[in-house]
């Protein structure tokens, strides 16, 4: 996303992240604030989860789909319903 911002000189405001998941959610909205690497994306808003941004629209949408230990694997987005709301985001 940090080069996508750099190269392209897309305005960060513009960019949207999602998860499934709000673990996922909080680690993404750390690492925006904490991580100097990120430094070119102030100003994108904070991460959301798929429920809580679902109605709102952005130009680019990137969605984190990872899981992982305990109980790694598809989760909710296994329900076709959810699986909907997160990919027909505009």
């Amino acid at each position: 996303m940090v080069d996508l911002v750099k190269s392209k000189k897309i305005d960060p405001s513009k960019l949207v992240l999602i998860s499934p998941y709000a673990a996922n959610v909080e680690l993404l909205d750390r690492m925006l604030r904490k991580n100097a690497a990120y430094e070119a994306l102030k100003g994108i808003p904070s991460p959301s989860t798929v429920d809580s941004f679902q109605g709102q629209e952005n130009d680019i949408i990137f969605v984190v789909m990872g899981t992982a230990h305990p109980r790694p694997g598809p989760g909710f987005t296994s329900q076709e319903q959810r699986l909907n709301v997160m990919l027909t985001q505009r």
